[in-house]
């Protein structure tokens, strides 16, 4: 797995797949293979390619549903369905970024945000592993890897509030710290105020980084109430790089709701599904749409939130 935390451009057997070695810890074994871990990853690794998927399934009222089994789900890539050979949703631990702004304008916002991520941490799992990176015209990793709550207070409390915004570059140096993480499973939680205004990085080319990423992104933007072109810009930005990635947006009315909202975010994490396919034969290198379906009677009309596609290279050739 390292040169996928050398760098954004991964396999699909890299994008997630991870995991599925984390499957044999479990006591499930991939079909056919060694029972044992290390001839599954032996084997693994010489002749299988698998696209795996973390897949939020919610109700009606956007809650979290839980407990489905595998037979309730369908995965289907550029239009065809595949058979899904790999399934859990346990809850497993995540190499996770807060990315917070630390601009002039989040001043008097950021000892709500600061208490938010913190609960954030204490709702998630104990053995995540989190860095803080703060960010106003350049981003700064304030806090690496820990799970010591006294640290990544210090991290997020220790910053001097002053500048511009430069969310789209922050993101990418999250994303890329994130894929330094030792937990095969990576997240960032971004939450800004505003419009970005300096990033070298565009959109567009941020989200082709995100498309070829693991790496799960969700969103918090405090922003104005008022109807503007700043807000606009603002929420379709941070509502794009959620969607491609797999994450969530969400768009609080006042900081005070920031806390609830990552504690909930951290609840998303802890109860994801994770499905798993072989690569179909024949699958063109490049970018892969996929779409998860899922049906379960007596449980109303549920939605899948997960990543809409990956980027695929075959294993041999990414070696």
């Amino acid at each position: 797995m390292q040169k996928a935390r050398q760098g954004p451009s991964v396999s699909a057997t890299l994008l997630l797949a991870a995991l599925f070695l984390a499957f044999t810890a479990w006591g499930q074994s991939f079909p056919e293979e060694d029972s044992s871990a290390e001839g599954a990853e032996a084997r693994f690794a010489a002749e299988v390619d698998l696209v795996a998927l973390s897949a939020a399934v919610l109700d009606q009222n956007q809650q979290l549903v839980t407990g489905l089994p595998r037979e309730a789900f369908r995965v289907f890539q550029d239009g065809k369905e595949q058979p899904i050979t790999q399934f859990s949703n346990r809850d497993i631990p995540v190499s996770m970024g807060i990315v917070v702004d630390s601009s002039a304008s989040m001043t008097e916002k950021r000892v709500r945000v600061n208490a938010a991520a913190l609960a954030l941490v204490r709702a998630s799992n104990p053995d995540d592993e989190i860095f803080i990176l703060n960010f106003k015209e350049t981003p700064e990793v304030t806090q690496d890897y820990t799970n010591d709550i006294a640290l990544l207070s210090q991290g997020l409390s220790e910053v001097q509030m002053w500048g511009g915004t430069a969310v789209l570059d922050a993101v990418r140096a999250g994303v890329g710290h994130a894929l330094l993480g030792t937990r095969d499973k990576k997240v960032l939680l971004v939450i800004t105020d505003g419009e970005d205004e300096l990033s070298k990085i565009s959109l567009k080319e941020l989200l082709a980084v995100l498309q070829k990423s693991e790496v799960t992104i969700y969103t918090i933007g405090i922003l104005s109430q008022e109807s503007s072109r700043s807000r606009r810009n603002a929420e379709k930005m941070l509502k794009a790089i959620a969607q491609v990635s797999g994450g969530a947006a969400f768009f609080p009315k006042g900081v005070e709701e920031v806390e609830a909202l990552a504690t909930r975010i951290a609840h998303d994490i802890r109860n994801q599904y994770i499905l798993g396919y072989p690569v179909p034969a024949g699958t063109k290198v490049g970018f892969r749409s996929v779409r998860v379906r899922v049906d379960a009677r007596g449980r109303g009309k549920l939605t899948v939130r997960a990543r809409p596609g990956f980027f695929y290279e075959p294993f041999s050739s990414s070696r």
